[in-house]
């Protein structure tokens, strides 16, 4: 299935009009025919506004292939976040046995620093 053919049944999934979707991404119905005909292939620009009103990717409307969902990026990055704050945590508390063995303001020192690099990673990632 080619870029024309895809697009033109995300439309009719939808149940909308060549004429709802060209006022909804600002065409006109005969760009939309036109795009969905292959007769004209449409810019980037236009390509993005599909994307977003389909709630696909743009990789599946062009290859009908989607790399990753949001959901399944989303998903994963959640995971990566919670294996890092474990990894922080175990570190915190490599810290704290080393300060019981160490001099207390030496592993405290450690501790504290450690500690503000990451608030500063927290906040970056926040951002």
């Amino acid at each position: 299935m080619k870029f024309h053919e895809r697009l033109a049944q995300k439309r009719k999934d939808m149940g909308v009009t060549q004429t709802e979707l060209a006022e909804k991404i600002g065409k006109s119905k005969t760009a939309i025919s036109n795009y969905e005909s292959g007769r004209i292939e449409p810019s980037n620009e236009d390509l993005v506004k599909f994307a977003e009103y389909f709630g696909c990717s743009i990789d599946y409307l062009l290859t009908g292939k989607e790399q990753f969902s949001q959901n399944e990026t989303s998903g994963f990055l959640q995971e990566e976040k919670v294996k890092l704050e474990n990894e922080i945590k175990t570190l915190l508390n490599t810290i704290r046995i080393m300060s019981k063995q160490m001099g207390k303001s030496e592993a405290s020192e450690s501790a504290n620093r450690f500690k503000s690099e990451e608030e500063e990673i927290m906040l970056s990632e926040a951002a």
